[in-house]
């Protein structure tokens, strides 16, 4: 029966997954993390299988257990959806999850809907691809806390300047033209509205630049909003 046991194996996979989320522009030559692992079912087994070991407190557990059968209840599942999200970028409900209750099931569900995820053009990351509503798209900002918080039905992609995009704008863009450069990115993942745009603080100012812009266009049914240190607020709405 095949297993792993935790350890310091996955230091250098964790460093990168840091790297990528810590800092928009970091690349390695194969994409993002989840880009270059996660199709691969055999590393998705690895990973999944130290995820269960430690979110069950065993020393090592193997690809066609049960998680039930470890020991597992349903808050331990609460858990391990969570850390499914954060190693894989991928919220699964709970009942897709229940449906599989080993590594090598949840294995094979995580690389297909790695497969079905949408391709998107340089700068839009998405934290949160899957869902039924409109996607927020969020300015200069990758705040996987938040997608986490809004819940698996509910879109949410970055969207940052790429390296490209500095070179292309010069050594002092203006708010207007990195604006101008974000919404063609919108554009290019979601041709029609209604669009919902959002910032952090500065990020904010931004989204609401993007949403005049929208609206300078002929684009209807656009909102936009900025949360700060307290509580979010509507900048403004079209």
């Amino acid at each position: 029966m095949k297993s792993w046991e935790t350890g310091a194996a996955g230091d250098e996979r964790a460093l990168l997954a840091h790297a990528f989320l810590r800092f928009p522009f970091f690349k390695t030559a194969a994409g993002s993390p989840s880009d270059c692992e996660a199709d691969r079912p055999a590393l998705n087994e690895e990973r999944l299988a130290v995820i269960w070991a430690d979110v069950l407190g065993r020393k090592h557990v193997g690809v066609d257990n049960n998680f039930f059968d470890l020991g597992g209840d349903s808050l331990l599942y609460a858990v391990l959806q969570q850390r499914i999200a954060t190693e894989f970028g991928q919220r699964i409900p709970f009942a897709e999850l229940f449906q599989s209750p080993t590594v090598r099931q949840q294995a094979e569900l995580i690389q297909r809907r790695v497969k079905e995820k949408p391709v998107l053009p340089p700068g839009v990351l998405a934290l949160q691809p899957y869902g039924t509503r409109k996607s927020i798209f969020w300015a200069y900002d990758q705040s996987l806390n938040l997608a986490k918080a809004i819940g698996g039905d509910q879109p949410f992609l970055s969207i940052v300047l790429t390296a490209e995009d500095f070179a292309s704008l010069g050594e002092t863009p203006t708010l207007q033209n990195i604006a101008a450069c974000l919404l063609r990115k919108i554009l290019a993942t979601q041709s029609k509205g209604p669009y919902i745009i959002g910032g952090f603080c500065d990020g904010g100012i931004l989204a609401y630049e993007i949403a005049s812009q929208l609206q300078v266009a002929g684009h209807v049914g656009v909102a936009s909003c900025a949360v700060g240190r307290t509580e979010p607020f509507i900048l403004g709405v079209v």
